[in-house]
């Protein structure tokens, strides 16, 4: 018989969110960070969310490959069941990279990669988006909120001015 882990309580800075506090209030960079999931080349995979969610519930999702229009698709036609969205915002470079570091990972203007790989590489962008478990679930089915910040970005320029950066490590890879 397999034991389900237990599923650890809600950090403050994610536990205290409304849709208004999240559009408006200050980025919060170091509680999305602290003990997160670092997910490069993540495409929309939802399987971490599913099998870690209550242990972890910061997921950094980074793939330069798909549009915002992508990440807004996937939400739409399949989401993560038993939870809903209660907020999500674009966020700034600046938001992501407050000390200013150079890398081209996460460098907002396309133009920054190389001529073979404009095909692939999509316009960079991030979103933040939290979710709520629906009323209907209760916290056997997972934790009652989550934070996935996706990133068009490339995987390693994006760790190092994210992590690096701030001196800190995500839980897992």
């Amino acid at each position: 018989m397999i034991s389900q882990l237990p599923i650890l309580t809600c950090p403050d800075w994610l536990k205290n969110l409304d849709a208004q506090s999240i559009a408006e209030d200050e980025f919060p960079l170091n509680g999305i960070l602290s003990q997160s999931l670092y997910y490069p080349a993540s495409h929309f995979d939802g399987d971490p969310v599913r099998h870690l969610a209550g242990n972890i519930h910061s997921f950094i999702y980074v793939d330069y490959g798909y549009t915002a229009q992508d990440l807004d698709q996937s939400l739409r036609y399949f989401g993560f069941r038993g939870y809903h969205i209660i907020g999500r915002r674009r966020v700034l470079e600046r938001e992501l990279n407050p000390k200013g570091t150079k890398a081209s990972g996460i460098n907002l203007e396309i133009d920054a990669h190389p001529e073979r790989l404009k095909w692939y590489i999509k316009k960079p962008f991030c979103e933040w988006i939290v979710f709520q478990r629906n009323r209907d679930m209760d916290q056997t089915h997972g934790p009652e909120r989550f934070s996935l910040l996706y990133i068009c970005g490339d995987g390693a320029a994006t760790y190092q001015v994210l992590f690096s950066e701030n001196c800190v490590s995500p839980t897992a890879i």
